[in-house]
């Protein structure tokens, strides 16, 4: 078993949650606002942060452990979700399931770059995020289902309970490459500070783009995410389980699609040219933010889900062509060629 199984399961959480927003709205009488924080800054504030110490302890910590601590908290949290009875109680909650999934990623990527080299790390970090794509497929499908036939509260049990099954079985199977006790490849007195490595990132110009980028994109893609089964919900008066159907299919069809593709071309045309994968991201960036707005322009429903159709195929070979020139040759820590700023191995100590 594999780190992407966790990714689905934890991803699987998030879009449950959108297709669960008008119920939560009713149910607990908020506003959209209050939504809006429930379903962002609650959630992707802790998240954030937390992405960086927590990435720290994987450059020396166990990443197994990681992993597996990381969803056993995340399922908790998301079954507790169906238990809040109040906006303050969803939102202390939401902040404990953005803790949960901040500690996951770092580390499944880490523990990729220790697996593979760099010229397999395309095609590795490609058969990844095929868990994104089956999040998509069976999170939408299960909870639009779920949420019209039992409720949005028994929705989160049934989606949080198994990752306990999936932590433990995490614990058991995977292997870090750096043993148990993980040994600092640098010496804690020659290891750079936390300051240190924040002043060399700023410093590298091709690193800012990239944050830039990565900051803006998930601004609007993650909102759009959250409440475009809302705005089929209340625009054309689906309910969730037909419109979890549907969005299923889209999303998670094309998505295994969309990152399968992607993954072939990198490795294909791509292999060694960090700068190639770079330029193949920005093109797909922008022209899938040009065609989201087609999502909300049609007045037809049958137009509008053709729309998302579309995108999820374009958005889908960004996810994919977003981490390899960030990995650069993190193992051997030579240079990338994604030009003279690009990315030197640092690791965080």
């Amino acid at each position: 078993m594999g780190p992407d199984g966790h990714t689905d399961l934890q991803l699987h959480g998030s879009y449950s949650l959108g297709v669960a927003l008008e119920d939560i709205k009713a149910d607990l009488h908020l506003s959209d606002s209050q939504l809006g924080f429930l379903s962002g800054i609650a959630f992707a504030l802790f998240y954030s942060v937390l992405g960086v110490p927590i990435a720290r302890w994987a450059d020396r910590g166990n990443r197994v452990t990681i992993i597996s601590l990381s969803v056993a908290v995340w399922s908790i949290a998301v079954a507790l979700c169906g238990a809040a009875s109040s906006f303050a109680q969803m939102m202390l909650i939401r902040v404990v399931v953005g803790v949960g999934e901040s500690g996951c990623v770092p580390a499944s990527l880490s523990l990729i770059a220790g697996y593979f080299t760099r010229e397999e790390r395309p095609r590795a970090v490609s058969l990844y995020m095929q868990g994104v794509s089956a999040s998509l497929l069976i999170g939408y499908f299960a909870s639009g289902w779920l949420v019209q036939i039992f409720g949005w509260r028994v929705m989160f049990a049934v989606i949080g309970v198994p990752g306990l099954a999936l932590a433990l079985l995490a614990l058991r199977t995977l292997k870090d490459p750096r043993g148990r006790e993980a040994e600092p490849t640098t010496a804690p007195s020659s290891a750079p500070s936390f300051a240190a490595v924040c002043l060399f990132l700023w410093k590298n110009l091709t690193y800012r783009h990239m944050l830039y980028s990565f900051a803006v994109n998930w601004f609007f893609s993650y909102g759009t995410l959250q409440w475009t089964p809302v705005y089929f919900v209340r625009s054309f008066g689906m309910k969730t389980g037909e419109l979890g159907s549907w969005l299923a299919v889209i999303y998670g069809v094309m998505y295994i699609m969309g990152v399968f593709l992607g993954g072939e071309w990198a490795t294909r045309y791509a292999l060694r040219s960090e700068r190639r994968q770079l330029v193949a991201m920005a093109i797909i960036t922008s022209v899938s933010g040009v065609l989201a707005a087609l999502v909300y322009i049609p007045a037809n429903r049958a137009k509008s889900l053709s729309s998302v159709h579309l995108v999820s195929v374009i958005h889908a070979n960004w996810r994919k062509h977003r981490w390899p020139p960030v990995f650069g040759d993190p193992v051997t820590g030579t240079r990338t060629h994604a030009g003279r700023d690009g990315l030197d191995d640092l690791s965080v100590r």
